[in-house]
């Protein structure tokens, strides 16, 4: 028998071979090549680590297998999709400990996904954070430093989907983006379409965010009107913003009315229309649980706020005219948690389209948020600073056959690191300007260490403020005051040890290593230059 040219035959499985040894689960590849009497068969592993062993098999099986293979239009590489929630506490899930969260959803993904502890945003408010996250660079690289309402970054810097288009993947993008805003991208693009086009984006879907539907036009504002809904909510909404959008009240809207309700349903649409002949990677970018603290129909009701449980740091204030008490912010925290519980069902929803797709096995996954909140904790309601609750985010990644066990990490790592790491994963190539890093070797080995320190910025009313974290401590300084803190003593940041004094020396060493990070961390688009003499003499 002759094969006229080499045939191969893709599938995802966990390869079992003789003894005790098992290769995880992951995509394979049977490549049967030319032959005069028998097939060379050989079954191996696409990518950097490639695995390959020869295989024997009958030939009846093997013409059964390559009409299937064409037919499946399967592909080698994993489809990838991330859920970007906004303003997420990392410490309100089940699987992070919180008593009373309920996250079965979420908490299941977790258990068969890798876990990174310790993870930082690049900074603790939304503009700066996600647009770190597309660009893999932090606030002094991009000049976003915090919220702005007029704000284009480079579509060079911004390069995580253009890359992943490189590696072969279609790209998409459904709910809120936030690394933009107003109309700059027109100086370089006649429309939004040419622009998200322009940075590698091939689908896209605006869904308002809540605050964001009050007014103006869009698919969400559009749904509202038709149905009667959006003079009710627009006054709503405006009345949380003038008085106080963290008071606890429920929605006007039932939870298939929400935004991220129908970003959810836009999301499982393109799943079930997405061809699987090639991978796609697609982002979802959820409202909640951003303020208002308003969780609709049953999730209003789902908490109790008299049984509800306060963290150690958590402490009376008062803001926006409203007295938060014990009783408030247990109100406060209800109201949170029945938003993050809403996020946790739609989570489930996605999942349960992947499933029904028959992808799920070769579906990389990401949950995550571009920074965390603070409800009660070191007496405020607030984002945009750098306590635990708020500069760190929940990272959770999960990768069939690597991480389907459950990996743990209190590894130092950074929300830029998401985007290094997963083009790690498919094999693709990261723009040249990166400062992320791929946590790939951290997920293979828990205990190896990525980084000495991660670091957080933010602008704060004309002060670029920072933070630093390392193993043991946390330093930052904001408006020129200093905190420092030991988080292997006090995990909840109550004991600021710069009031204390005796620390010098850990204060000098927490400077040395922002200087450092600031004199390095920096795109060089110089790099790789040689001077014309020694590119004449090297022509030679």
């Amino acid at each position: 028998m002759k094969l006229c040219d080499p045939v191969h035959v893709n599938f995802s499985r966990r390869v079992k071979l003789r003894g005790k040894h098992q290769l995880p689960l992951r995509t394979w590849r049977l490549r049967v090549a030319h032959s005069s009497e028998l097939p060379d068969c050989t079954l191996y592993s696409p990518g950097p680590n490639r695995v390959q062993f020869p295989v024997i098999l009958p030939i009846f099986l093997i013409l059964l297998l390559f009409p299937l293979s064409v037919a499946s239009g399967e592909t080698q590489k994993p489809d990838v999709l991330i859920i970007l929630c906004d303003d997420f506490n990392p410490f309100y899930t089940g699987f992070s400990g919180d008593p009373d969260a309920r996250t079965p959803h979420i908490d299941s993904l977790a258990k068969q996904s890798a876990v990174f502890t310790n993870c930082y945003s690049a900074s603790a408010v939304c503009m700066p954070a996600r647009t770190s996250l597309v660009t893999g660079l932090y606030p002094h690289n991009t000049g976003c430093w915090g919220n702005a309402t007029d704000l284009f970054v480079s579509p060079g810097l911004t390069s995580m989907f253009s890359d992943f288009k490189q590696a072969g993947y279609s790209t998409s993008v459904i709910g809120k983006t936030h690394w933009y805003a107003g109309n700059g991208f027109k100086e370089q693009f006649g429309s939004k379409k040419e622009y998200f086009s322009g940075i590698g984006i091939d689908f896209f879907r605006d869904v308002a965010t809540t605050f964001s539907s009050r007014s103006g036009s869009g698919i969400y504002q559009d749904y509202l009107r038709r149905n009667g809904l959006f003079e009710k909510q627009s006054a709503d909404l405006t009345d949380r913003l003038k008085h106080n959008q963290y008071i606890a009240r429920a929605s006007l809207l039932q939870p298939e009315q929400t935004c991220d309700r129908m970003m959810t349903d836009l999301a499982i649409d393109y799943l079930h229309n997405a061809p699987k002949s090639r991978p796609y990677i697609m982002m979802v970018g959820f409202s909640n649980p951003h303020s208002p603290f308003d969780p609709p129909g049953k999730y209003a009701t789902m908490y109790d706020p008299e049984s509800m449980s306060l963290r150690p740091n958590v402490k009376p204030f008062k803001k926006y005219g409203t007295n938060y008490s014990p009783d408030e912010i247990r109100k406060a925290r209800a109201a949170y948690l029945g938003k993050i519980s809403l996020l946790d069902d739609l989570v489930g929803r996605i999942i349960a389209a992947i499933q029904e797709r028959g992808t799920f096995e070769n579906t990389i996954l990401v949950f995550t948020a571009d920074h965390g909140m603070a409800v009660g904790e070191h007496g405020n309601i607030a984002k945009g600073q750098f306590w635990e609750e708020v500069a760190r985010v929940p990272f959770v990644l999960r990768i069939p056959g690597l991480t389907d066990d459950g990996v743990t990490s209190d590894a130092l790592v950074q929300l830029i690191d998401l985007y290094p790491t997963l083009l790690d994963v498919v094999g693709g190539k990261p723009a040249a300007h990166l400062l992320g890093q791929s946590l790939l070797q951290a997920i293979k080995k828990p205990g190896k260490t990525v980084r000495d320190a991660a670091f957080c910025e933010i602008h704060h009313d004309g002060s670029l403020d920072y933070m630093v974290r390392t193993e043991r401590y946390k330093w930052f300084v904001e408006k020129g005051d200093e905190s420092l803190f030991d988080l292997e003593i006090d995990p909840n940041e109550l004991n600021n040890l710069i009031k204390a004094g005796g620390h010098d020396d850990v204060v000098t060493s927490m400077h040395e290593h922002l200087r450092n990070f600031l004199m390095t961390g920096q795109i060089n688009y110089s790099q790789g230059y040689r001077p014309v003499a020694e590119r004449v003499k090297g022509a030679e």
